[in-house]
């Protein structure tokens, strides 16, 4: 019995020990966590109350990952590299319940947590650099376009001072999408973003004044969006690239001069289904029926011109 009860007081020692921030902070200062913490809102939070589930079987999770994996990667490795563990909303909560009951009013945004960022949903979805500022290996923020998409999912309303903080419009954190949308490269970088979110702020005019064409574009679009292509002054290869266009018909688009005679070695047979998404089955018959040679015609058969661009099959 003493042997059993030294052997449960030196357990007991080890678990308390092992359990110390210092120890903790032994292997994660390398990459700076414990440090940050000291710079954060979080300084003197014990590192469990945050990385440990509530309960019994909390604590056997965390010592048994500690032991089996942090524990011996450390010793081999030199050091702790691999993902983070999430936090639990619960834990988060134990101290910030209030933050469920009341509109709560950031530097930047206004938000009501139980309607908009439920506890089920994760804290650290959008708060990842509370404890840990600068150390974080993937930091992220509230994202505009998240906010919008879910508004009009339930028709809120999307009017700007609804979350925005009083003189925080126009001034988006240089993290988040919207910061990069509109940042000093916008006019490269503004499609970046979810082109949903575009006409929360600016009319679409906006987008077709530039573009020449509604963004995003409509349901439906691809099915008439070739007659597009083709008018004058069109600007599909400013965000898409040639070779957008040519990865989905399988051949150059618009179809070059002198394609024609040369058509048949890039289709895969007679009426290939490539050719039928544009082109009606017709063409081909009328063509094909009536013996036309290659390189017989220039676009035209019985002075009658040839089938080009085709609404359907």
């Amino acid at each position: 019995m003493a042997i059993l009860g030294g052997v449960i007081v030196m357990l007991v020692a080890a678990l308390a020990a092992s359990s110390s921030a210092r120890v903790c902070a032994s292997c994660h200062s390398m990459r700076a966590q414990a440090r940050s913490l000291d710079r954060s809102p979080h300084r003197g939070v014990p590192c469990y109350a945050c990385h440990v589930r509530d309960g019994g079987w909390g604590i056997v999770e965390a010592k048994s990952d500690e032991w089996l994996r942090m524990y011996p990667h450390a010793v081999l490795t030199g050091g702790l590299r691999g993902p983070a563990a999430e936090v639990d909303p619960g834990q988060c909560l134990g101290c910030h319940r209030d933050v469920m009951t009341r509109v709560t009013d950031g530097k930047r945004i206004r938000i009501r947590h139980a309607t908009c960022a439920p506890a089920s949903s994760g804290c650290d979805v959008c708060h990842t650099s509370e404890s840990h500022p600068g150390a974080v290996r993937w930091p992220r923020s509230p994202e505009m376009d998240a906010c919008v998409a879910c508004h009009r999912q339930a028709n809120a309303s999307v009017a700007c001072d609804l979350c925005h903080v009083k003189g925080a419009q126009g001034k988006p954190a240089s993290d988040t999408s919207w910061g990069v949308t509109h940042g000093p490269e916008w006019r490269t970088t503004h499609g970046m973003g979810d082109l949903r979110s575009c006409d929360a702020c600016h009319d679409n005019g906006v987008c077709v004044r530039c573009h020449g064409t509604a963004l995003p574009h409509p349901r439906g679009f691809y099915l008439q969006h070739g007659a597009e292509a083709l008018e004058t002054g069109a600007k599909c290869v400013s965000c898409h690239g040639r070779s957008f266009c040519d990865s989905c018909h399988g051949s150059p688009m618009p179809h070059p001069v002198g394609f024609l005679p040369a058509h048949s070695k890039l289709a895969s047979g007679y009426a290939d289904p490539a050719c039928l998404n544009c082109h009606h089955r017709e063409g081909c018959d009328k063509c094909h029926s009536a013996h036309t040679h290659p390189g017989r015609t220039d676009g035209t058969m019985r002075n009658e011109a040839l089938p080009v661009v085709g609404k359907g099959r």
